[in-house]
């Protein structure tokens, strides 16, 4: 996954203290389930582009080889969210998948539909099939209509799993750096994202699970808190 963005060293920073992690500027963040790299806009010809998550070049095994990871990641990607105007249309565009309803997400202003991971040997376009898929319709005039009227349909959210003590951790670093977290409820329990400008661009969702959820709803023991 691409993270392409006009100040590098600035979401460098806010992604190493929401996740705990450090990078350096030759090394992609490195997430169980996901290598991240964040890109600069400014070296693409012509005019400069709004930030934005962008598909890679998959990675067969689903991991960063030690030349290309800042660090052993401590943080596992839980879902992909994917922001679309129809949910319907586009769940029937990964049949690979198998889907049911999850609460809304108040943070991004979205309902959507969950996408639990293909078996083996399937193929799912663009996406491994061994990740969750969030497929997010805006709902309200929110972060995911924003992302959708910027940059049309595609991946819009990191939903990101961390154990208590770190998103505590992740609240003080990022206000060390002078960013605000923002907290709501979403399918997977209660969230807390980094905020700022720009609304259309990507968000990373920090969310703790004491137990997995599967498509359909939440799993049995209840969700996971985020502490205040």
């Amino acid at each position: 996954m691409r993270w392409v963005t006009g100040d590098v060293t600035h979401v460098r920073a806010i992604l190493g203290a929401a996740l705990g992690i450090a990078s350096t500027p030759e090394a992609s963040i490195a997430i169980p389930g996901l290598r991240l790299e964040v890109a600069d806009s400014r070296t693409r010809p012509g005019t400069r582009v709004a930030d934005h998550l962008e598909v890679a070049t998959a990675d067969p095994t689903g991991e960063g080889g030690p030349a290309d990871t800042a660090t052993a990641g401590v943080a596992p990607l839980f879902a992909l969210g994917w922001a679309t105007v129809d949910l319907d249309r586009a769940s029937a565009a990964w049949p690979g998948l198998r889907w049911g309803q999850v609460p809304r997400d108040a943070l991004v202003g979205a309902h959507g539909l969950l996408g639990e991971p293909a078996p083996v040997g399937e193929v799912v376009p663009a996406w491994r099939p061994g990740s969750r898929l969030l497929l997010l319709e805006p709902d309200t005039e929110g972060r995911i209509a924003a992302a959708l009227a910027r940059h049309g349909e595609g991946p819009a959210a990191l939903y990101v799993a961390l154990p208590a003590a770190a998103i505590a951790g992740a609240r003080r670093r990022l206000a060390a750096l002078g960013v605000r977290p923002v907290r709501g409820a979403g399918p997977f329990g209660p969230e807390m994202a980094p905020a700022g400008p720009p609304a259309s661009g990507p968000t990373l969702i920090l969310l703790r699970l004491p137990r997995p959820v599967t498509a359909g709803g939440p799993a049995e023991g209840g969700r996971g808190t985020i502490p205040p």
